[in-house]
């Protein structure tokens, strides 16, 4: 008789949850708002807990009934305090018997492509961080303290970098680049001013200077000097995290270890993952680059895999990564 698992990938706009059987089938998925605990009060994070298993028992009475783990990546959920408070939440929404694990975010992106095996896994969409869990189940992050103080290779920081070097440009104080005249074209702006108009008087100007990554991209792919620097010298940063990360978890290791790059930043993996890829097995051959082919809340199902005891094959692999296409 089949047995169920759930894994759920939580963060401050969206979550989304999956019940797998222990055959890799999905049987389901759900979509609900946030539930970073650090984003929205506990009465709708409660809430928003409350609308996603619901519809779980709504579409799959009878598999809810034999679900036995929940594995949970939640984003703020990396403090003792907040964990507990998500577990508690959890907790009232699911019959006792269910075992429930919380761990950040995080974890689910490493899974992904680790499926459940220790490693190290780098993040860069709007922010960035690099995380990894060694094989005592030690955990450690090297940066990832936000925009203002961090999130390098992210890709807010790629596209304030390339912001900045188009209006350095149009000052003369910076090289010439064709970066101006691409963000002329994306803010329909005639001048530097008007550039920054636009987005000052946005309402989301951290997604629009994130946004900003892929003209740099573009630009790169046209052998801008500038844009070239530029990602050169994000690589560069990316690496010396993961090389930092592997000293704290992994020192003295000389087996595999695997890398995992996801995250918007690494969606074109003709630009930025194979520099990487480059740099890292330059400095150290036991570092396998992997991009993975799974979404985070695929690696929250390998979790609780993981968790429930359940044998991740690669049959169940790849049953599972052609139902999550």
């Amino acid at each position: 008789m089949n047995s169920y698992v759930i894994g759920i990938d939580g963060g401050g706009t969206k979550t989304e949850a999956v019940l797998a059987d222990d055959c890799g089938n999905i049987i389901t998925t759900v979509k609900v708002g946030p539930t970073n605990p650090n984003a929205i009060s506990e009465i709708k994070l409660l809430q928003t807990f409350e609308e996603l298993f619901n519809q779980l028992k709504d579409r799959t009475s009878v598999c809810f009934k034999k679900v036995t783990t929940i594995f949970a990546g939640i984003s703020g959920a990396a403090s003792k305090e907040s964990s507990q408070q998500i577990y508690q939440i959890i907790s009232r929404c699911v019959p006792s018997w269910i075992s429930i694990h919380i761990e950040p975010d995080s974890i689910n992106a490493l899974y992904s492509g680790t499926y459940g095996k220790p490693g190290i896994v780098q993040i860069c969409g709007t922010g960035s961080i690099t995380y990894g869990m060694n094989d005592n189940m030690v955990h450690g992050r090297v940066g990832g303290w936000g925009h203002l103080f961090g999130d390098e290779g992210s890709g807010y920081d790629i596209g304030k970098q390339g912001i900045s070097a188009a209006l350095e440009y149009f000052d003369g104080r910076g090289l010439e680049t064709v970066l101006l005249h691409k963000f002329y074209n994306e803010y329909q702006a005639e001048n530097g001013r008007e550039i920054i108009e636009r987005i000052y008087k946005s309402s989301n100007s951290k997604q629009i200077i994130s946004a900003a990554s892929k003209i740099v991209f573009n630009a790169f792919k046209e052998d801008d000097i500038v844009s070239k620097q530029i990602i050169l010298g994000v690589s560069n940063q990316i690496v010396n995290n993961i090389q930092t990360l592997r000293k704290q978890l992994f020192d003295g290791c000389y087996g595999n270890i695997e890398v995992i790059l996801c995250g918007g930043v690494f969606n074109d993996q003709t630009v930025l993952l194979p520099i990487v890829r480059r740099k890292l097995f330059a400095s150290d051959i036991n570092l396998s680059v992997i991009a993975p082919k799974l979404p985070p809340v695929g690696g929250a199902v390998a979790g609780a895999f993981m968790k429930s005891g359940k044998e991740l094959n690669s049959k169940v692999i790849e049953r599972f990564i052609n139902g999550m296409k």
